[in-house]
């Protein structure tokens, strides 16, 4: 190995020792597709991972779809189980806006005020 490449990988091993370590704090709920309102133990596990239904702050990502309706769905089926309405909000903040929207603080701001975070999944396509 070269004196050059040498280097490089021990600047590279000590920039990777000073960096700190932080570890999430917290809970991942995992669901398969289709989850629907009638599946009521997962629904209430969620909310209680929020927090209580008194308590919890969650954000809804529309990222699945580019309709709302599934968003708004989940929304209504979450005040239906006891959430207040003005506690679950959907992000502004999607796969179609996101590169302008991350960084503005008024749509950061729920999800730094969340204490649980629905996000759905689409497999994404690369197109030629």
């Amino acid at each position: 190995m070269s004196k050059v490449r040498k280097g490089r990988v021990l600047v590279a091993l000590a920039i990777a020792s000073s960096a700190t370590t932080v570890l999430a704090d917290g809970h991942l709920l995992a669901v398969g597709g289709m989850l629907r309102a009638s599946n009521l133990p997962v629904y209430h596990k969620f909310v209680d991972l929020a927090g209580g239904a008194g308590a919890a702050r969650i954000v809804i990502f529309p990222t699945a779809s580019g309709s709302l309706g599934s968003s708004k769905r989940f929304q209504a089926e979450l005040v239906a189980l006891g959430v207040p309405a003005s506690h679950v909000t959907i992000a502004s903040i999607d796969s179609k806006n996101y590169t302008q929207t991350m960084n503005d603080p008024e749509a950061v701001k729920p999800i730094t005020e969340a204490s649980a975070v629905s996000v759905s999944y689409t497999h994404l396509r690369a197109h030629d």
